[in-house]
């Protein structure tokens, strides 16, 4: 069998080129991956809970996008809100982490997630009741080359 396919192959008689991959060419399109605008994308529900060892980070993202979301970095801040603070807001930043996370959302939908979140160094103590925000500032989707 496989002297006839050397037989057959240079005498050229294997001639059905579609079956055939053509080296270096991928054997399905190609996905591209692409920034998001941030007006696009919606976090809802942000819930930071946990001593630090990790935090757990909950809630909704929406993409809004005409792609499908494949991540989002994040910037999670803690503030320490107390009587008697330096900061005419009454609170001051504890800490604050970037943070990376992959999720798959497609477009038009919107997805819970819970993510674990390791501090860099060790979380201090609030004085105070502690307050978090958390911001999308990154998001990159993925679409199908045409």
């Amino acid at each position: 069998m496989l002297l006839w396919g050397v037989i057959e192959r240079l005498r050229g008689g294997y001639t059905d080129e579609s079956d055939v991959q053509q080296r270096g060419q991928p054997t399905s399109p190609a996905r591209v991956m692409q920034s998001i605008s941030l007006e696009q994308i919606a976090a809802d529900g942000m819930e930071l809970t946990g001593g630090g060892a990790p935090f757990e980070l909950s809630g909704q993202i929406k993409n809004e996008s005409e792609t499908t979301l494949r991540s989002v970095t994040l910037v999670i801040t803690r503030r320490d809100c107390f009587e008697g603070a330096l900061d005419p807001s009454g609170c001051v930043v504890l800490w604050q982490d970037r943070h990376w996370m992959q999720i798959s959302v497609p477009a038009g939908e919107a997805r819970e997630f819970s993510t674990s979140v390791w501090m860099r160094g060790s979380a201090p103590r609030p004085r105070g009741t502690p307050e978090d925000s958390v911001e999308v500032v990154a998001a990159t989707g993925e679409s199908a080359k045409n």
